[in-house]
């Protein structure tokens, strides 16, 4: 999962930039500028236990995966790592799903251009929208009530998993 476009407008991080902020004081702060759309995926994902996170944002190149994790606030429990920092997205996407052995997966991002052309599991978000977009709701709901019967559990995919600093 991507966060900037994702879990929050890629403006708010502009905006973060611009103020020189950390990452964690925007985190934590009362307008809450990042995140703010965390709690409708928390909402959504209630229902689906074994569903997790792997982070291929680029805030992993700039935090490490602890930080990752708290960053996720009500849903810490279900990240199992973060790719590579050295490769790029769908390639380190591909490299995780490949070493647990699992095939049913989306990706939810903003940056189209990271990803292979007609990608039928990238829900593509607007920058702006994020998952604040119905559209994308609906596609995340359609994906969670029909998952392929071969999915690896949460708990497969945390055991297979090796974790990264």
């Amino acid at each position: 999962m991507d966060f900037d476009g994702v879990l929050h407008p890629v403006s708010a991080v502009k905006d973060w930039a611009r103020d020189g902020r950390t990452l964690r004081e925007l985190r934590y702060a009362p307008d809450k500028q990042l995140f703010r759309w965390l709690d409708r995926l928390v909402q959504m994902l209630d229902q689906y236990p074994d569903v997790a996170i792997l982070v291929h944002s680029g805030w992993r190149t700039m935090s490490r995966d602890f930080e990752l994790r708290e960053y996720l606030g009500p849903l810490a429990d279900r990240f199992i790592g973060s790719t590579s920092k050295s490769m790029q997205r769908y390639a380190g996407i591909e490299q995780v799903l490949s070493r647990i052995g699992t095939t049913d997966f989306v990706i939810l991002d903003d940056a189209t251009h990271e990803f292979p052309k007609n990608l039928p599991e990238l829900i593509a978000t607007d920058p702006e929208l994020g998952l604040s977009e119905p559209g994308i709701q609906t596609r995340l709901q359609a994906w969670l009530d029909n998952p392929k019967d071969d999915l690896a559990t949460h708990d497969e995919f945390v055991a297979s998993s090796t974790p990264s600093c």
